[in-house]
């Protein structure tokens, strides 16, 4: 059986969109505003939004992906921030991360959004729309991954490691 990504269909949405002026700039005026309060992203969201349910996650993510319309299906934003240059200054913007509140998640995730768009790494859009539903659960499994991903060494770079040190 072969293993294929699935792609959610809101991601698939804005995939379809990311030709589309007017909803590109309804998106990324939305970065402006709290997500949810610039009405013009409505119009392209209609289909996704509901009443009585947190469609935060909607907005932010629309709003995200017109800042840097690059999908992948592979990995999470911890893979994401893995693949860019290490230095003391991305660790601590991905350790506020993963220590902020969902309040803050639209400030920070638009800040690690643009520093992975500078370098043009793609993110895995239907990962980060999940995440950011599952936020705040009791147990962190979100921050767990991402963690994992960032600082854990990947199954290549641990078997090199592990033919050096039987290599002396």
């Amino acid at each position: 059986m072969e293993n294929k990504e699935i792609i959610n269909p809101f991601i698939s949405h804005l995939l379809s969109l990311r030709d589309h002026t007017a909803a590109m700039a309804a998106f990324r005026r939305g970065l402006a505003h709290p997500p949810g309060e610039y009405i013009p992203q409505f119009e392209f969201l209609a289909n996704f939004l509901s009443e009585g349910r947190n469609d935060m996650p909607y907005f932010i993510i629309s709003s995200l992906f017109a800042l840097h319309p690059e999908n992948t299906v592979k990995g999470n934003l911890g893979d994401a921030f893995r693949k860019l240059e290490a230095s003391p200054a991305t660790e601590e913007r991905f350790k506020a991360l993963l220590q902020c509140r969902a309040s803050e998640l639209p400030v920070l995730l638009r800040g690690a959004v643009s520093l992975l768009a500078a370098k043009s790494i793609p993110i895995n859009y239907t990962e980060l729309l999940s995440a950011v539903k599952k936020w705040e659960q009791d147990n962190k499994n979100v921050q767990k991954k991402w963690a994992i991903s960032f600082w854990a060494p990947n199954e290549e770079n641990s078997t090199t490691e592990q033919t050096n040190n039987t290599n002396f």
